[in-house]
């Protein structure tokens, strides 16, 4: 089996993300469930890199530092201290 660099690099990813990420499940008041990583910056930059992540300035509140939208249609949000919630599903 071959790998493509982009693939293996994926693979990476994945394989750091789960290693150092906390995950959570939030539901929420109409029964929506929410699958959310807990990243470190790193991570996060990658995961910007890899899925073409565009920062949007819309979606700023005064928690947030930025909020990036990924081309896979999962959402990251950067938090002041450099973490970010990586926003996998909305059920």
């Amino acid at each position: 089996m071959v790998f493509t660099r982009s693939a293996l690099f994926a693979l990476f990813i994945f394989g750091k993300t789960s290693l150092n990420a906390q995950p959570l499940r939030i539901i929420t008041t109409d029964h929506s469930v929410i699958e959310v990583l807990i990243i470190s910056d790193s991570v996060k930059r990658s995961i910007i890199q890899l899925n073409d992540g565009k920062e949007d300035t819309s979606l700023y509140k005064k928690w947030t530092a930025r909020t990036y939208l990924l081309n896979n249609q999962q959402i990251i949000i950067e938090f002041f201290d450099r973490q970010a919630a990586l926003v996998n599903t909305i059920k």
